[in-house]
């Protein structure tokens, strides 16, 4: 393999690691984002609204490649790096 190829193979790598690190990140979720898409999207499913009435507030915290999200109503949401919610 010439020094060409070899530079080229080790800038495909670095770049590669610096795009897994940054979706493990994923810097752009939010947590007033999340939190206010889960109250829309689950607060009348798991109990966190009642009656119009927002009863308590979901907690978000950083986890790997997303949040996860819990409410007092409800059980835990995981929120992925492309936004999609998982029960």
């Amino acid at each position: 393999m010439s020094v060409r190829a070899s530079r080229l193979l080790v800038a495909v790598e670095i770049a590669f690691a610096a795009l897994v690190l940054l979706l493990f990140w994923a810097p752009w979720l939010d947590d007033g984002e999340v939190s206010a898409r889960l109250l829309e999207e689950k607060g009348v499913v798991d109990g966190t609204v009642r009656n119009g009435t927002v009863v308590c507030e979901y907690k978000v915290r950083w986890a790997p490649f997303g949040r996860v999200a819990l409410s007092c109503e409800g059980g835990p949401y995981y929120v992925t790096f492309w936004g999609q919610v998982l029960p």
